[in-house]
């Protein structure tokens, strides 16, 4: 069976993280596509084979030829597309994070379990060789108990100013866009929920005060009296360093893994730029990783099994991160679920 898909959203992402996978695959099709701007809705569909553009997100759900949606758009809308598709009947994946507040992802939570359709959140670690290589270190027990985990993702983000990734009420800044990849790793790798979060943020680049994103956060978890996490995530080194996503550590009681991203992405400076040999068009993943996660999303839904990232999963990383918000604000550490 090949599932055939709706997309409503044909921004960076699916340009450069799902089009390469759906032409890696035969597991999926895409349809139809729909986009805000219809001109980048009508390129998107002349990228694969026999796709048709809509001009609303309802004309695509009342589609026979739909089975499942992706939802690929800016975070804070993401549980009004996700919460229609589901109502309409369809599966659903949607893209990381699940949603901009909490709130809106039990929202989702709750529709799903209502609708009794599926609905799964991209986060990509768990279908990326390194970060599942380093989990299975740590489950085999090459380390002993892990006690610290540290996780630093540092880049440039080449939005231009006013877009959405600047506007803190829609995308949150870098925390949520970046941190909460970081979230979900800490919490899969630990395997439990931290006590508290502690967090310090920048709005170090003129976009980033204009829109009020943060563009740099530092945030340590608090996992129990034996157990920490430390996340370093930004937007503001120079463009030429722009693709790399730096370090992971995970110390442990007898032993310590670490991962270098440059490792998977080496870089050779020339002149005044970095030529970079890409592994894949989003230096964030391998390559494979997203044709992993699309087609792990249509085996499931075929089969009733279960999803690599559950709906508790993406929750417990919206929860994290919420929590390191509201430390930010306040100052001082604040419970995750209080």
């Amino acid at each position: 069976m090949t599932l055939r898909i709706g997309v409503i959203g044909a921004g960076n992402i699916f340009e450069k993280g799902y089009v390469p996978a759906f032409e890696q695959t035969d597991a999926l099709r895409v349809t139809v596509v729909h986009d805000i701007d219809p001109e980048r809705a009508e390129a998107a569909a002349r990228r694969l084979p026999d796709v048709r553009a809509v001009g609303t997100p309802v004309e695509l759900l009342d589609r026979p030829d739909v089975d499942a949606v992706f939802v690929l758009t800016p975070t804070h809308t993401h549980a009004d597309l996700a919460i229609a598709a589901l109502e309409s009947g369809k599966d659903v994946l949607c893209e990381k994070p699940m949603a901009r507040t909490t709130v809106d992802a039990r929202r989702m939570q709750a529709a799903a379990e209502r609708t009794g359709r599926r609905l799964m959140i991209g986060h990509t670690r768990r279908f990326d060789d390194r970060w599942t290589s380093l989990f299975e270190q740590i489950r085999a027990g090459r380390i002993g108990e892990p006690v610290f985990v540290s996780r630093s993702e540092h880049a440039s983000n080449g939005a231009p100013a006013g877009a959405w990734q600047w506007r803190d009420e829609q995308s949150g800044g870098v925390l949520w866009d970046v941190g909460v990849h970081v979230a979900e790793l800490f919490h899969w790798f630990l395997g439990d929920t931290p006590r508290t979060a502690f967090t310090k943020v920048l709005r170090a680049r003129p976009e980033s005060r204009a829109g009020g994103a943060p563009d740099a956060a530092i945030v340590t978890f608090d996992f129990g009296s034996s157990r920490h996490a430390l996340l370093s995530v930004s937007w503001i080194h120079p463009p030429a360093w722009g693709p790399f996503y730096a370090t992971t550590e995970v110390v442990g009681t007898t032993g310590k893994l670490e991962s270098y991203d440059r490792d998977s992405h080496p870089a050779i400076v020339v002149t005044d730029a970095l030529e970079l040999p890409r592994l894949s068009p989003l230096l964030s993943a391998l390559a494979g990783t997203f044709r992993r996660q699309i087609e792990h999303f249509a085996l499931a839904v075929e089969t009733g099994a279960p999803f690599a990232v559950s709906l508790e999963d993406a929750l417990m990383a919206v929860d994290m991160v919420d929590a390191a918000e509201r430390s930010a604000a306040s100052g001082r550490p604040e419970a995750v679920r209080p």
